[in-house]
């Protein structure tokens, strides 16, 4: 053996037995509670009871050691199917003993849970964030934890990266006064982070200056006085956030602030608001594209030139195409992706953004993400669309483009056939945040579209069929978000989308035989619509996670429903006789319970039954509802109680939950 070859057998032998002494040595975590934690091994069936700790186990590429979560965590779509033991607040203990976790993950906020975790020799680690840099400590903490050093450090690179793009494009405005931002929190009252709040330092890597006012704990409300003098220019919030700007935003004093008088008003989604983990640097990116939304987007504000970055194959399966790849480029500061088709031929195609065009050799499918938002706002397309084109090195000339807020990571292609027909429907989809429902929902300014579809067929469609077409793929789309339950965004509770405000569609004419006819009653339509359906169910599956079965939690949450609302007047029947309880926790309880979760589903399904006018008489419904209710109390009832706090719900959806609460509140008092 030569002395290199010796050199290097020796260099792989070193490698080897440092990774078995790292392994056998395991892994030593001092604990935001001061607790040593070790650990023998990585975890292999861990359980997270706080999101954004979930969040960093997922993207970590850790997800397969999770053996269970709360509803409130945001799962990879292959990982929506994970148990659940329950929400932040109260998770249910005995469904976590039930899975047997070698390592709990708990917040310094769950101090009853942790208390009963630990009288069952349940291993418990808390991570509780104090400050930006420990979010960052705790990355690299979660990455040790579960062997994923490499991933930890790519992770956090890509932090560091979306954080320098914004120190520099700050910069850039020297001249200019940072902007006055407050981060709206609370319901019933305006309140605000303090200044020990970690939430501030987000604000000031955006370049805002945040309100931070003195106190104790972590959050403070905020008086008129106080709120007047500060004069925001820029408020943003999350979720139910909403309820505090609806009740004050109209009032003397409140209303005559800055940044309400200029409609300055954000919400952002509260798992990139509320915590430091691995979607922070795209976060401060949004906010501050947002607080600066003209400035960036002026020329002489761009950092970085507007350039390609990298590119990648996708197979799509048509003769028609010569080439089509992922393209990853940097545009305004920002990076974004385009998905490109290339045609062997120049091709006629329809689209619902452009109209109909000729000697088209290209097709492209553009992600607008967030932060990029504001850059084709306010001004003529083209020019957002020429150079969107030009910098993927394709020609406006003879291009064909799509934009929207789905990520191009996310596509589908669907191929359906028949004999010598072939069908492909590329798409991607995401209906979060502008479904709506046709002939109901109020229309409004442009946005970038959210489901889009490019159809290519091996057959040659007439001018009729590609029109007809677009007929068959929007019913396709339709049938899909109906049998997904896809709620609409301005009336969730009450109404089932058929789409989204920004939908769009290219239809291309193709090179194959002739076809006339592509409505429904003909096999070129039904493999379209076919082709749409898969596509978008597939599509809104990688986007949003969302499967035609899924928890009755995360159906709840998207009708703007909370266990927190429902129970606000009747806690106080609950807690007589268990102080550690709210009536909150014991829905949660219920709902956990196959039987019961079943029953509010199958409210959910006559209360869109009835809102559409088919169902008028709900005595057996109300009948099962007191069955269900008698059983909860553990004897017979004469009434079910009218909640003050139900009575926004469609009428099944009141019922049950009436029911729900009458039983839990009748088995304690009972027990008195």
């Amino acid at each position: 053996m030569n002395k290199k070859a010796s050199m290097t057998t020796l260099k792989a032998i070193i490698m080897v037995l440092i990774m078995v002494t790292t392994s056998t040595a395991g892994v030593d975590i001092t604990d935001s509670r001061g607790r040593q934690v070790h650990f023998d091994t990585p975890p292999m069936r861990a359980i997270s009871i706080v999101p954004s700790i979930t969040e960093i186990i997922c993207n970590l590429g850790a997800a397969e050691s999770l053996a269970g979560v709360t509803y409130h965590s945001s799962l990879p779509c292959q990982k929506s199917h994970k148990p659940i033991v329950g929400g932040f607040s109260s998770p249910s203990v005995e469904r976590i003993k039930a899975l047997n976790p070698d390592v709990v993950f708990v917040s310094g906020f769950q101090e009853k849970t942790v208390e009963q975790l630990d009288a069952l020799n349940i291993k418990t680690l808390c991570l509780d964030i104090t400050s930006y840099d420990q979010g960052i400590q705790n990355i690299e903490t979660l990455a040790r934890i579960f062997n994923r050093g490499k991933n930890g450090k790519t992770l956090l690179a890509a932090m560091e990266e979306d954080m320098a793009v914004i120190a520099e494009k700050l910069a850039k405005l020297d001249g200019m006064e940072r902007k006055r931002v407050f981060r709206l929190m609370g319901r019933d009252r305006v309140m605000t982070p303090t200044a020990n709040a970690f939430l501030n330092q987000l604000v000031i890597r955006a370049g805002g200056v945040p309100m931070a006012p003195e106190g104790d704990g972590m959050v403070a409300e905020v008086s008129l006085e106080q709120w007047q003098k500060f004069n925001p220019q820029v408020i943003f919030g999350c979720g139910e956030d909403r309820k505090a700007a609806e009740k004050y935003f109209n009032r003397p004093g409140w209303k005559d602030v800055d940044a309400v008088k200029n409609n300055r008003i954000l919400y952002f989604p509260c798992e990139m608001t509320c915590r430091v983990s691995t979607y922070t640097g795209y976060f401060v990116q949004w906010l501050a594209a947002s607080i600066y939304n003209e400035a960036f987007f002026t020329p002489g504000n761009q950092v970085h030139p507007d350039e390609l970055l990298t590119s990648e194959p996708i197979p799509i399966h048509q003769n028609l195409v010569k080439e089509s790849r992922r393209v990853t480029s940097r545009i305004a500061d920002f990076k974004q992706k385009t998905l490109v088709i290339d045609f062997t031929t120049p091709q006629e195609v329809l689209s619902t953004l452009e109209g109909f065009k000729t000697g088209i050799t290209t097709v492209a499918n553009h992600y607008l993400p967030p932060p990029a938002w504001n850059m084709p706002h306010g001004a003529d397309l083209a020019p957002v669309i020429s150079r969107i084109l030009t910098t993927v090195k394709r020609d406006p000339a003879s291009s064909a483009l799509l934009m929207t807020g789905a990520d191009m990571d996310h596509l589908t292609v669907t191929d359906k056939l028949y004999r010598d027909m072939t069908v492909t429907a590329v798409v991607t989809a995401g209906v979060c945040s502008n479904a709506q429902r046709a002939s109901r929902s109020t229309g409004y300014c442009y946005e970038p579209g959210t489901i889009n579809i490019i159809l290519m067929t091996n057959m040659r469609l007439s001018h009729r069929a590609m029109t007809r077409a677009i007929i068959s793929i929007t019913e396709g789309k339709s049938a899909a978000l109906a049998d997904l339950d896809i709620r609409s965004t301005d009336d969730p509770l009450n109404l089932q989308a058929t789409g989204t405000g920004t939908d769009n569609i290219i239809v291309v004419r193709g090179d194959g035989p002739p076809i006339d006819g592509a409505g429904g009653h003909t096999k070129m339509g039904e493999l379209i619509a076919k082709a749409a359906y898969d596509g978008v169910k597939q599509a809104i599956f990688l986007q949003n996670g969302l499967l035609t079965r899924r928890n009755v939690f995360q159906r709840l949450k998207e009708r703007n429903i909370t266990l927190q609302t429902l129970a606000k007047d009747s806690d106080c029947q609950c807690c007589k006789t268990r102080p550690d309880s709210t009536m909150a926790g014991e829905l949660e309880t219920l709902l956990l319970m196959p039987e019961y979760a079943a029953l509010v589903e199958q409210a959910f399904a006559l209360s869109d039954a009835v809102e559409r006018g088919q169902l008028n008489n709900l005595l057996a419904f109300s009948s099962t509802v007191k069955t269900m209710t008698e059983k909860i109390a553990g004897h017979p009832i004469e009434k079910i109680t009218a909640f003050e706090s139900t009575h926004f719900l469609p009428e099944p959806l009141e019922m049950i939950f009436n029911g729900l609460i009458s039983g839990i509140a009748a088995r304690h008092n009972m027990a008195m």
